[in-house]
């Protein structure tokens, strides 16, 4: 057993998590594309001292040709996959339906702990974008991160 753990912290490889997208995925090409929807509808009394429009939040995740919805609701997270014609605006289709929606990336930090905050949606959203934002903390902080990280990227700076 221990040869077992010894092997595991030396570095040893171990089996892959995850199958890599274009062995079965499709086009890697918007393997980071997120798009993250906010909402004002709640049945939780206690989110209607949020701001409106931002009382909750979930990410869609573009895999290839496929979708993934990542919906963390209060005792559960709502996990889905779907695919769209390659010429559907979902972006588009989310607005129609009065959400706002912010599209972006998936982030890879490398050597740093997430900090451990309490199980919302925005914390676990963020969590799979891979943003180690402490002060982030409800729907419309993390929207005005995100249009600030968008600013950054689009005037050259890293973020």
């Amino acid at each position: 057993m221990f040869a077992l753990f010894s092997d595991r912290i030396s570095g040893a490889p171990s089996r892959p998590r995850y199958p890599r997208s274009e062995d079965n995925l499709g086009s890697t090409a918007d393997a980071d594309l997120a798009l993250v929807i906010f909402d004002s509808d709640t049945d939780i009394n206690w989110l209607h001292g949020l701001r409106r429009g931002y009382r909750h939040c979930f990410a869609i995740f573009s895999i290839g040709r496929n979708w993934v919805i990542l919906d963390p609701v209060l005792n559960y997270a709502r996990i889905c996959a779907f695919q769209v014609r390659p010429d559907y605006d979902l972006v588009t289709h989310y607005r129609l339906l009065g959400y706002r929606v912010l599209e972006t990336h998936v982030r890879r930090p490398r050597g740093k702990i997430a900090p451990i905050l309490p199980a919302t949606c925005v914390e676990i959203v963020k969590r799979a974008l891979g943003i180690h934002a402490w002060h982030v903390v409800t729907p419309y902080a993390l929207y005005n991160y995100l249009v600030k990280e968008n600013m950054r990227n689009i005037k050259g700076e890293k973020s």
